[in-house]
């Protein structure tokens, strides 16, 4: 009898065992199941908490970046007109002095024009000035001449 009590308290004492062992694993695993839980809840609070930092930082950075462009286009725009406008002022420039170097030109060939007629003028002076002496002379020659002749 003794070997029956001791089997019956073995398996009571294996049941026992098994069944608290148990009850410890399925508690464990739900306060490990429970600590996961929480943990997971708090790294999803932390991450939407970063999500919502990022979030932030990009519009901030997209804001600052429309800034930048806006200033550069802003920019663009007054160096196309300071461009326009010194373009204009060297194309004024430019037709005036093209304007003053035809009035140069022109300036100079009538200039060269006067000087030519003056130098023609000149020239018949001088040729009338030189062949009136001549001539005088070769009319006392054929006076002279013709005294000769007459003369025979």
């Amino acid at each position: 009898m003794t070997r029956v009590f001791a089997a019956i308290l073995a398996v009571c004492m294996a049941v026992v065992w098994t069944g608290g062992c148990q009850e410890e694993q399925v508690s464990s695993d739900v306060k490990q199941s429970r600590l996961i839980a929480a943990e997971n809840g708090d790294l999803n609070r932390q991450l939407q908490q970063e999500a919502k930092k990022r979030n932030e930082e990009i519009k901030n950075l997209n804001s600052q970046m429309q800034t930048e462009a806006k200033k550069r286009d802003d920019e663009i725009k007054n160096l196309k007109a300071q461009f326009q406008t010194e373009k204009e002022k060297l194309n004024a420039d430019v037709d005036n002095l093209s304007k003053q170097l035809a009035e140069c030109v022109q300036e100079r060939q009538a200039a060269l024009d006067n000087t030519e007629e003056g130098i023609k003028k000149r020239s018949g002076e001088l040729t009338e000035e030189m062949v009136a002496p001549l001539l005088t002379e070769i009319g006392q020659l054929k006076e002279k001449l013709s005294n000769c002749e007459r003369k025979k």
